[in-house]
């Protein structure tokens, strides 16, 4: 009877945990996704940016430097 109600105890415990390490693991899933998201749209931003600046004649340089984004990309978008 003993054993048994410890077996139970330690079956509760491991599920609980179980389940606040699934609900930890995606909540930290969730958060990745959401800041991946976030740089995924401020790069094509910037992307965007720097196109319709070299539409505009502007220097490559001063591309580079409003966008962030590498030379040799903003070259390679002409």
């Amino acid at each position: 009877m003993l054993i048994t109600a410890i077996k139970k105890e330690k079956k509760a415990i491991f599920e609980d945990g179980l389940q606040k390490g699934l609900e930890k693991g995606l909540q930290k899933g969730l958060q990745k996704g959401i800041e991946t998201g976030k740089q995924k749209g401020q790069r094509e931003k910037s992307i965007d940016v720097a196109r319709r600046m070299l539409a505009l004649g502007q220097d490559i340089e001063l591309i580079h430097k409003v966008t962030g984004l590498p030379k040799k990309e903003i070259r390679d978008l002409t």
